[in-house]
């Protein structure tokens, strides 16, 4: 993401928490995947020996559900200025066990093989192009462990930020005053892309209004 964008992204979080108007829950698509019964593959048992990172964690709001499980969480966000934010605000709530570092989908901080769940909530499409895009999932194998899982929630061509994007080509679009975002156009190019790095792969697609 380039400096100019990020300045945007951290003047964002600053009026949000001034106004009290961030979220403070977690995503409720990501609770019913990750504990229903929609996926072939087991469900991963979370537990304090659980570690698990939000890839782009924004106010940890995402994080709640295994902080509450005692898991050892990490998160990761593009400027320190937003990690201190998120910090601040999971401290005022209670929680201890977390820890929330400087990081991007194509550079996480963060040894090989390390966490049992990594979470990637709508920020892959924040990736300019398919290079990157397919390098983000790449980083994202190589902090998961082996029998590790990865949840993704990314843009399809229904998405509400397609709607109010402006196309610059089959795959790319401009948003948010020159901002940038790569999308696939189908469950099937996400699974090509996805299976460079893993082996099970489940895809499904919901719509919803967003924001």
């Amino acid at each position: 993401m380039r400096s100019k964008n990020i300045k945007n992204w951290e003047k964002a979080h600053n009026e949000m928490v001034i106004d009290k108007n961030y979220p403070s829950w977690p995503s409720e698509i990501m609770l019913k995947i990750l504990n229903g019964n929609y996926l072939k593959t087991k469900n991963i048992e979370i537990n304090n020996k659980t570690r698990v990172l939000d890839i782009g964690c924004g106010f940890g709001n995402n994080l709640l559900p295994f902080l509450k499980k005692k898991a050892k969480c990490y998160g990761s966000e593009i400027s320190p200025t937003i990690c201190k934010i998120t910090i601040k605000i999971l401290k005022k709530e209670g929680y201890k066990n977390f820890q929330i570092n400087t990081g991007s989908n194509t550079s996480l901080p963060y040894k090989n093989l390390f966490f049992d769940l990594v979470l990637s909530n709508s920020v892959l499409h924040y990736e300019e192009n398919k290079k990157n895009h397919i390098k983000a999932l790449s980083e994202y194998s190589r902090v998961l462990k082996k029998s590790g899982k990865l949840f993704i929630i990314t843009t399809a061509p229904k998405h509400e930020l397609i709607k109010i994007a402006n196309l610059k080509d089959k795959k790319t679009k401009d948003f948010r005053k020159g901002q940038k975002f790569f999308f696939v156009g189908s469950a099937n190019n996400l699974k090509k892309n996805l299976s460079i790095n893993f082996k099970q792969i489940e895809t499904g697609r919901v719509t919803e209004i967003f924001n």
